[in-house]
C-alpha cells in the first residue's frame, strides 16, 4: 500500500464531509490494490510528448475488480489482494506496531479469492476534517 492510497481515502472523507454539510449525497468509491509480477510497457503518441507507463496483466484486472467491493455494505473503502497483504503487512507492523494487523480484515470469496479490506487514514488529516477544517 502506498501513502497515496491512504491520502486518497482520507481525502474522500473530507470531500464527503463537505458534501454532507452542504446537503449533497456522499461519494462512494472503492480503492482496489493488487500485486503481481507484471509486464510494464511504455505507451504514448509520437510527437505529442505523452509517453506514460501502462501496466497490463492480472494485477490490474484484480485491482479493478476489488475496487468494486470497496465502500459498499460493510466493506471499507480500501480492498487489497492477498498478495498485496503478504507484501506489505511486515512493513506496516514495523512502522506502526502489531496493532496494524487489526487494521486489515480478511475475507474469502468464491469470485475474488482471499482479500483484505481496510479503512486506513491519515489520523492527523482526519482529525482536522472532524474538527471542521479550521484554517
Amino acid at each position: 500500500m502506498k501513502p497515496g492510497d491512504i491520502n486518497i481515502n482520507t481525502y474522500l472523507n473530507m470531500l464527503n464531509k463537505i458534501l454532507r454539510d452542504n446537503k449533497f449525497d456522499e461519494i462512494k468509491a472503492g480503492i482496489g490494490i493488487s500485486s503481481a509480477k507484471e509486464l510494464v510497457v511504455k505507451a504514448g503518441r509520437k510527437g505529442v510528448g505523452i509517453n506514460n507507463k501502462v501496466w497490463i496483466g492480472d494485477a490490474v484486472t484484480k485491482a479493478s475488480n476489488l475496487s468494486s467491493l470497496g465502500d459498499k455494505g460493510s466493506i471499507r473503502r480500501i480492498v487489497m489482494s492477498e498478495c498485496t497483504y503478504i507484501n506489505i503487512i511486515d512493513k506496516l507492523v514495523s512502522k506502526s506496531g502489531e496493532e496494524a494487523k487489526g487494521w486489515l480484515k480478511k475475507h474469502n470469496d468464491y469470485n475474488y479469492g482471499t482479500y483484505y479490506e481496510a479503512g486506513i487514514i491519515k489520523a492527523e488529516f482526519n482529525n482536522w476534517i472532524n474538527q471542521g477544517m479550521p484554517e
